[in-house]
């Protein structure tokens, strides 16, 4: 994946582009104020010659960086993870999500194969009754994890749940990372 540089007066922070070359930075959530940015952005394996460059100012609506000549690749890896909600009311929802879990990632291989799957699983309740089962290349065995959970609790500790998922073994490099909530 490409890498963006992004540099104010103060700051500068190197990001990952996606799988599909697009990087959303949103600079004040990223620690950016307000003022110009000048981004860069360098190809797999760096540049040859200069690198891509633009100016823009932090309330831009959107800056297009284009690399020519640098085909974009698809991903060798899916990272996925799912933050389920396991409060009270969600029993059918449970069972309806660890049946189909198995057939929708048996989809995806079929879909894109040859691709490295690995599926995690973060299940919340009540704050402090969070469970993260990691990135795992069985998928049915997230898929048993998920059916084994009992609903309880009616107050959510999504942030905790989150906080859960982000803290996983995720991969760097050519992995596509998608977290489902």
């Amino acid at each position: 994946c490409a890498s963006i540089t992004a540099s104010s007066d103060q700051l500068t922070k190197t990001f990952p582009a996606g799988t599909n070359g697009m990087l959303y930075l949103f600079p004040t959530l990223d620690g950016f104020g307000p003022g110009m940015l000048t981004f860069t952005a360098v190809p797999p394996g760096g540049c040859s010659g200069e690198c891509v460059a633009a100016t823009g100012s932090t309330g831009s609506a959107g800056i297009s960086l284009v690399i020519e000549g640098v085909d974009g690749e698809l991903p060798s890896a899916l990272d996925v993870v799912f933050v389920v909600d396991a409060t009270g009311s969600m029993d059918d929802e449970i069972a309806y999500l660890a049946t189909e879990l198995t057939s929708v990632m048996d989809r995806v291989q079929e879909a894109i194969p040859g691709v490295d799957i690995r599926v995690g699983l973060t299940v919340y309740r009540n704050p402090g009754m969070t469970l993260a089962y990691g990135l795992s290349k069985s998928i049915s065995e997230r898929a048993d994890d998920l059916r084994q959970q009992r609903t309880s609790g009616g107050l959510e500790a999504m942030i905790e749940a989150l906080d859960a998922a982000l803290e996983m073994d995720w991969r760097g490099g050519n992995t596509a990372r998608v977290m489902f909530v």
